[in-house]
């Protein structure tokens, strides 16, 4: 009921787990993380940096994810709106999280010009 994949990613001597992930109801979010935090509470002693990254269908600056991001120490890299189901109040759901944001040089929003469809 959940779309997640983990990857082990190492470059040199830096050890990455990365997740793709999809929760595909906002009103299952704290499930979602909930679910994803306890993979990283497996994994985090073997690894140093973590990349999540995905279709989180809930904003950084909302509870759940506001607190899951403090417990975890990520920050977003996307900056900007990526969802415009509702052209007069975007939002931000696709998200790309870090441990190490500095390790990163540049994000940015891509315009795919799909078609909104209700």
């Amino acid at each position: 009921d959940m779309e997640c994949i983990f990857i082990k990613l190492s470059l040199r001597n830096t050890h990455w787990l990365l997740l793709g992930g999809k929760n595909p109801q906002k009103n299952r979010i704290s499930y979602f993380l909930n679910n994803i935090g306890n993979q990283l509470d497996r994994y985090l002693s073997k690894y140093d940096n973590l990349l999540l990254l995905g279709d989180f269908n809930s904003a950084v600056t909302e509870n759940e994810m506001s607190e899951f991001c403090e417990t975890y120490n990520l920050h977003n890299l996307i900056k900007g709106f990526t969802c415009y189901k509702n052209p007069n109040n975007p939002s931000s759901i696709d998200v790309i999280l870090t441990t190490h944001k500095k390790m990163f040089c540049y994000s940015i929003i891509v315009e795919t010009g799909l078609p909104i469809i209700d």
